[in-house]
């Protein structure tokens, strides 16, 4: 019961900034900021209380059993802990204040989602409304993604400090977003791509070309990886999710595998549709904030099909999670720059979303888990 009341209150909260967004028009700037500020601090405050997500019982575990303090051998040996530095750091100091754990659900929550509110005021003076709804309906049942969530955040920060030239500020926060979660290493890495103009062509002319290399030399990668013993951090996890981490999944049945697909791959549908749709709107391309935005999700895209040739799913996804990160942004531009139907176009997108929604609560509640109270199938 607890499960389904966290879950309605979620639902709740997002279908009211919904009904909000079609009386946009008529409330002032002002008060829209506050109505997004007050929505992100209720979604904290039920996020602390919520008792589902398949990572919540480990990240349990992980605060209870975290006994640190914060002195300079700590810091000296930060990436051999378990988890990144900023969370061990936030757990201790939390701890140290004799606090617990559903303050650490607020905080974990509450600060990525001040991140996106100011970017969203930053970019959007119309419709803020609109497009924090959109980021909830995409993004808000993947909290209990708690370090990839606040790392993605901070990346879509980054994304904005680039699309106003201030170069310094992304690579500042593209870093502070590794030790948030270390596969935002990536970051770094696609820097000089986020500048590529892209084009319908250009894209499915690259989706083949990478499609057909990486199956031509996909033995060889796989035996140069299984030889390597990595000593650092990140390395040793993106051998370990490149190599082994697919294999070791264990499915309750064939609907924990096709629910679970689901979930995972309905995002990923309607993200290559934000791709294909936005390409064909020069209006939108033309805000530097967009076509950044764009270029992270198409290599998002490019990467997860990388991914999905070397059986690793699960790293596909979460990076493609974390580069398609400004998709309710497009998702917003889209719908601005839509000449027909803007009523219809909009009833569909949240009739989509709701079904992802639906998909991802049957998926955190257990109808495919044996024992639990919601057990279907």
């Amino acid at each position: 019961m607890a499960k389904m009341i966290s879950v309605i209150m979620f639902i709740l909260a997002i279908f009211i900034l919904i009904l909000l967004s079609f009386y946009e028009d008529k409330i002032n700037y002002k008060s829209k900021k506050r109505i997004i500020l007050f929505s992100t601090f209720v979604i904290s405050i039920i996020g602390a209380f919520r008792t589902f997500g398949s990572d919540l019982e480990n990240y349990r575990e992980i605060f209870n059993s975290t006994n640190l303090t914060l002195n300079y051998e700590y810091f000296i040996n930060a990436l051999e802990f378990r988890i990144e530095p900023i969370f061990m750091i936030l757990i201790s100091i939390i701890k140290g204040l004799g606090f617990g754990f559903k303050t650490f659900l607020f905080i974990s929550l509450i600060i990525p989602m001040l991140i996106v509110y100011i970017v969203v005021i930053k970019t959007e003076e119309n419709v803020p409304i609109t497009t924090f709804a959109f980021f909830l309906f995409i993004y808000l049942f993947s909290v209990d993604l708690v370090r990839h969530f606040l790392a993605a955040a901070l990346y879509l920060s980054a994304l904005y400090s680039l699309a106003h030239n201030q170069k310094v500020n992304y690579y500042f926060k593209s870093v502070i977003s590794i030790f948030a979660h270390y596969s935002n290493v990536i970051t770094i890495l696609l820097r000089p791509f986020l500048n590529i103009k892209w084009s319908t062509i250009k894209y499915v002319l690259t989706i083949v070309i990478v499609g057909l290399t990486g199956i031509m030399v996909k033995e060889i990668v796989f035996n140069f990886f299984s030889e390597q013993s990595f000593e650092n951090v990140i390395l040793i996890r993106f051998q370990n999710y490149l190599l082994y981490y697919d294999e070791s999944y264990e499915y309750h049945s064939v609907f924990h595998a096709i629910l679970l697909f689901l979930v995972q791959y309905s995002k990923v549908f309607f993200y290559i549709i934000i791709i294909f749709v936005s390409l064909r709107f020069n209006k939108l391309l033309r805000n530097d904030f967009n076509r950044i935005l764009l270029s992270s999700q198409i290599i998002g895209s490019i990467i997860l099909l990388i991914c999905i040739i070397y059986n690793s799913n699960q790293m596909g996804i979460r990076l493609n999670f974390l580069l398609s990160i400004g998709s309710f942004i497009l998702l917003k531009e889209i719908l601005k720059h839509y000449r027909g139907n803007k009523t219809l176009l909009f009833g569909f997108i949240i009739i989509f979303l709701s079904f992802t929604i639906l998909i991802r609560v049957l998926y955190n509640v257990g109808i495919h888990i044996p024992g639990s109270q919601f057990y279907l199938f």
